[in-house]
């Protein structure tokens, strides 16, 4: 557990100007999951009920069957469903074996309220993708 925080530390802290006080405290929420090479995290239009701050791994990210993005240490998997509709907006497929911090939707909405710089920082990112997504 200890390896993947060091990981991800300093790109999560720095991407969501985040404390180590705060990252901590959101950490001790998570639990750490492991994903092999193939699986899939997330399919496109179905509903999820988990966050996931990616700590060893790449994965794919596909929009009807087309390959968008890839995710690596410290990415954000999940917030899409936070901000405008609980449906999944991408498939996410494990292009590697990963380790995640998962966290259920509830616990990270409570993490949201209790650190409003990782509420806006999620918020923007979600919008930021929604846009790219739909090419505004």
């Amino acid at each position: 557990f200890d390896e993947f925080k060091t990981a991800i530390r300093v790109r999560i802290e720095a991407h969501f100007n985040l404390s180590e006080d705060e990252f901590e405290a959101i950490l001790e929420k998570a639990s750490l999951i492991d994903i092999p090479k193939g699986n899939t995290l997330f399919k496109e239009g179905r509903a999820s009920q988990y966050v996931y701050f990616v700590a060893e791994g790449i994965a794919d990210v596909f929009k009807e069957n087309e390959k968008m993005n890839t995710v690596s240490v410290g990415d954000v998997l999940g917030e899409m469903s936070l901000v405008g509709g609980s449906k999944c907006s991408a498939t996410v497929v494990a292009s590697t074996d990963m380790s995640l911090f998962r966290f259920a939707k509830d616990t990270f909405d409570v993490l949201l309220n209790r650190f409003p710089r990782l509420n806006n920082s999620i918020v923007l990112e979600a919008l930021s993708r929604k846009l790219q997504q739909n090419d505004l």
